[in-house]
């Protein structure tokens, strides 16, 4: 299993798809920031959550409901089954320009 994350990182790259949690839409620096001190830093982590998981971790960083508002785990899955970010200004940086 350890061997097949770096691989599929290698095909998220060629792919030209970042996993990065400010492509979701209503995150930017300070709500980023606040995921990364509770350890939350990838597109995975947070599509990998369930509902109850990630209201618990908006209540914990006080987010307000945005995490169920803004449908962060359904934006996280989109972006990595290859859609554009849903903001436009997010779809530059998704391709890294």
């Amino acid at each position: 299993p350890a061997a097949e994350k770096p691989a599929k990182k290698a095909a998220k790259a060629a792919d030209g798809v970042k996993d990065d949690v400010a492509l979701i839409g209503g995150i930017g620096p300070v709500l980023k920031k606040k995921l990364a001190g509770a350890g939350i830093t990838t597109l995975s982590q947070i599509a990998a959550m369930s509902a109850d998981e990630l209201a618990k971790l908006d209540a914990d960083l006080d987010l307000g409901g945005r995490s169920d508002t803004e449908e962060w785990i359904e934006q996280a899955k989109e972006l990595l089954a290859g859609k554009p970010p849903r903001a436009k200004v997010d779809q530059k940086a998704a391709k890294g320009e």
